[in-house]
């Protein structure tokens, strides 16, 4: 069979790897190499054509002796035949406690420089390296990268540094994602100054760190012009959405928005949440984060796709006007995803009357007084005519209080499908073809008939 052309068997390895995976947050991990590891062991032409898979993509972790020594072998094999350093594309770095002398973090850092075709690097608990930052920003075809509980140097205040030419080797880097706890060690100041970011994921802690963003941007000759997705995962504080405006205001082409949903939940004063510029945000497709937000930011907007975690005291008292006022984009929503407290029968029958566009509804809810899937009053979403995919989770516990729950039990097979006939009963639902229940079963829709997926 070696008479196959080499870029056919390539191919034939890529397949066998599986699907590309996506290196950034929050799917960032090791590619399968089982099968191509096998392959090694088939002829010297195999393995030639293998080997550089198996070092596409790999972790050094060193969560305890076993991993920490694979990772030291890695390493070896590595150092052994410098030429694999080349083949690395991702790297997946977790130091969470360095319980072997054989892998220090020092010789992380010396290995980084030598991965010169590494495209994406995601770093967790690397501490105590002054020097990784400017090792990082000298990796020149880096597109991801994700930073999390690491301390980086790079002090804002020092030209040095918070000049482009310090970032110049991050040109091509597309995607970044910082969850630092130290907020001293978040190299913020960096952001505006990377003319390719299309995704920015962050933990900012406070205003103040948005607002020196924003002012970083007014001085960029780049401000966030190629940003397409910005996800922030703490909750800003009353009195922080000026700066979350005028920061918003630099992002002409942002399609994705997601802010925790506990940001605006305890505002004192709905006031701020009124002014949000029309401008602002043209090209806006999809929307995360509390009702109070969503209502200042969807309206005119063309938002297909709203994720909204409604306080306590917001399921209570969601009224029509709500709704309407989500549902005043200029495109109508497809994927409409709603998280409460319990399951109320009157707002969720205005839900489906209101959107009856939805293509996707995802309904997740803590508190479940029915007991049974197969008590859901499901007639209440009849207006929902194009609905093809039906997600409900329960028991999950609570995003605003941190309480969680333990997922419910699988419940018995045929409750399941008594659930799903109903659905077929009086053709509610005719176009419906996916169901997922407590996020644990998965059915989908062949020739007319439900067949569980595994």
């Amino acid at each position: 069979m070696h008479f196959l052309p080499r870029e056919l068997w390539l191919e034939v390895f890529d397949f066998l790897r599986g699907p590309a995976h996506d290196p950034s947050f929050p799917h960032f991990q090791a590619l399968p190499v089982k099968y191509i590891k096998s392959l090694l062991l088939v002829s010297r032409y195999f393995h030639q054509l293998a080997e550089p898979a198996i070092y596409e993509s790999f972790t050094l972790n060193s969560r305890n002796a076993i991993k920490t020594d694979q990772s030291a072998g890695i390493m070896q094999r590595l150092y052994a035949k410098p030429i694999r350093m080349t083949w690395v594309k991702y790297l997946f770095v977790d130091l969470w406690t360095e319980r072997s002398t054989d892998f220090p973090s020092h010789k992380v850092s010396e290995l980084l420089p030598r991965l010169t075709e590494l495209k994406g690097l995601r770093l967790v608990y690397f501490k105590g390296q002054s020097e990784i930052f400017p090792i990082v920003c000298g990796l020149n075809h880096l597109i991801h990268l994700y930073v999390d509980r690491v301390t980086l140097s790079g002090d804002p205040n020092d030209p040095a540094v918070g000049d482009i030419s310090s970032v110049q080797g991050l040109a091509n880097l597309q995607s970044l994602s910082l969850f630092n706890r130290q907020t001293a060690d978040s190299p913020f100041h960096i952001i505006a100054l990377l003319p390719n970011l299309t995704e920015l994921r962050l933990s900012i802690p406070n205003a103040t760190h948005l607002w020196a963003i924003t002012n970083q941007a007014q001085a960029s000759p780049y401000r966030f012009e190629n940003l397409r997705i910005f996800e922030s995962y703490e909750p800003l504080q009353p009195g922080s959405f000026e700066q979350l405006y005028s920061f918003l205001g630099s992002c002409p082409k942002l399609r994705v928005l997601s802010l925790n949903p506990s940001t605006a939940v305890q505002s004192p004063t709905p006031e701020p949440m009124l002014t949000f510029p029309s401008t602002s945000i043209p090209l806006l497709e999809s929307f995360t984060g509390s009702l109070k937000v969503a209502e200042a930011i969807i309206p005119g907007r063309p938002v297909h796709e709203i994720h909204i975690l409604l306080a306590p005291k917001d399921w209570r008292h969601i009224t029509d006007d709500h709704l309407e006022t989500l549902a005043s984009g200029t495109v109508p929503v497809r994927h409409l995803h709603l998280e409460t407290y319990l399951w109320l029968e009157s707002w969720l029958k205005s839900v489906s009357q209101t959107f009856e566009a939805v293509e996707e509804f995802d309904l997740r809810f803590w508190a479940d007084h029915f007991g049974t899937v197969a008590k859901y009053p499901m007639n209440e979403l009849k207006h929902f005519k194009k609905l093809r995919r039906l997600r409900i989770r329960k028991g999950a516990g609570s995003a605003f209080t941190g309480d969680t729950q333990a997922v419910p039990a699988p419940e018995p097979e045929n409750v399941q499908r008594k659930f799903l006939q109903d659905l077929d009963k009086g053709g509610l639902y005719p176009l419906l073809e996916e169901v997922e229940i407590s996020g644990r079963n998965e059915w989908v829709k062949r020739e007319g008939q439900w067949i569980h997926r595994v």
